[in-house]
């Protein structure tokens, strides 16, 4: 029952038809990545603290009492325990157990609640982002997307009504943020409020792409920390390929001593007259576990941060040019049967009414519903600009010709 409800769970979140405004790289990271890190919470979860023990001890002596051995068990499970080969010599001295305080395992027991910050951390620079992209644009521009969306499922009238309305709203986010710009008066202008305001909503997504890459290098680095691998011969972030690598050539735990399942443990109890040393033998199964899910991400997160670090530079590439971007949208036009769109004012319409922030919404809604939706909501946008642009002009040329007259 509890994984059939888990199941319908992921399902529920529609992940093939999720859009917005992101690409690939972040829908790895905010969408795919936490799922992966929920599911791996939960089994974790689940084995060491619903299905089997997470840890199972021997104890030599013999010791009085029916519940001494699960009470060993318990603090050999808190306090941790050392990876030691079996065969090795130690003593139960003070010095010997002294000097093994650095080796000491101490993660296991906080293994789901990593995982579990691990997914907020990944999850927190869409949060960042949608809150960027709210003050910046004024709007919901990924309701905008999502809308442009259902015109590529609809047809005829619908279809048509849906691009159309897509194309207002597109102009009315953008009449507001020019009309914010504006109401920054003069002073700002001076200080180049407007332009940073003309591509604050680029700006932004560039900045969430820099934590996105941020926090795809912490990830690694987090998990080698919290494995205490750095303390053993895999001080390298690779250590991912290197305990794969291991396994292949036949290099197992009782070697190198990475994720151990047969671990040791000493403590004290308190006696009349003094305190008792006792030394357990015990298995860590949840360790079998482990590794296969840290191996797994350590994959799953190398190659997401190689995909992130490729869409920074390909995203500068496409905001960055002035002549990129007019081409991008006569393309569109071009696409349309609006070949004949005079360039000076396909120029304009780019520089003076779209700017960084309306290339770079079309650019989102291309990536997310596909060039024939975004063809359309481009087209509808430069002919409700163009009607008005025409209307301003005519308005313009009027008061021309009655100045004129006037003066004559």
């Amino acid at each position: 029952m509890l994984g059939a409800e888990f199941i319908d769970t992921i399902s529920s979140w529609d992940i093939q038809h999720q859009v917005g405004v992101e690409d690939f790289a972040d829908r790895w990271n905010f969408l795919f990545t936490t799922g992966v890190l929920i599911m791996c919470t939960v089994i974790v979860a689940a084995r060491q603290y619903i299905v089997g023990e997470p840890i199972t001890c021997f104890i030599p002596s013999q010791v009085s009492g029916s519940t001494f051995e699960d009470y060993m068990e318990n603090i050999c499970w808190v306090q941790g325990t050392y990876p030691l080969p079996v065969d090795s010599q130690f003593s139960n001295t003070e010095e010997f157990w002294k000097s093994l305080a650095s080796k000491k395992l101490m993660y296991y027991q906080w293994v789901p609640f990593i995982l579990g910050l691990q997914t907020m951390l990944f999850y927190l620079p869409r949060i960042v982002w949608l809150a960027l992209a709210s003050r910046r644009s004024g709007a919901d521009s990924q309701a905008l997307v999502a809308r442009a969306a259902e015109a590529g499922t609809s047809d005829g009238e619908d279809r048509e009504k849906i691009v159309h309305q897509t194309a207002v709203d597109l102009e009315q986010l953008l009449l507001l943020a020019k009309r914010s710009e504006l109401s920054r008066g003069a002073l700002s202008k001076l200080l180049g409020a407007g332009k940073r305001l003309s591509s604050g909503l680029t700006t932004g997504y560039l900045f969430v792409k820099l934590l996105y890459l941020a926090n795809g290098i912490g990830q690694l680095y987090l998990m080698q920390t919290f494995l205490r691998l750095g303390a053993s011969n895999h001080s390298s972030v690779l250590y991912g390929a290197e305990i794969l690598s291991n396994i292949a050539a036949g290099r197992d735990w009782r070697s190198t001593m990475v994720f151990p399942r047969v671990t040791f443990c000493r403590t004290e109890f308190a006696i009349f007259g003094g305190t008792q040393r006792y030394i357990a033998q015990c298995a860590l199964p949840v360790n079998m576990l482990n590794e296969k899910i840290y191996i797994f991400l350590w994959f799953w997160m190398a190659i997401g941060l190689l995909i992130t670090a490729l869409s920074v530079p390909a995203w500068l590439l496409r905001v960055a040019s002035c002549r990129g971007r007019s081409r991008y949208v006569r393309r569109h036009l071009q696409l349309r049967q609006e070949g004949l769109a005079d360039k000076r004012l396909v120029g304009e319409f780019v520089d003076r009414f779209l700017r960084h922030d309306g290339v770079f919404l079309l650019k989102m809604m291309q990536m997310n519903v596909g060039d024939l939706v975004t063809g359309d909501v481009t087209l509808h946008l430069y002919r409700l600009w163009l009607r008005k642009h025409r209307e301003r002009l005519g308005s313009f040329d009027e008061e021309l010709s009655l100045a004129s007259g006037s003066s004559i």
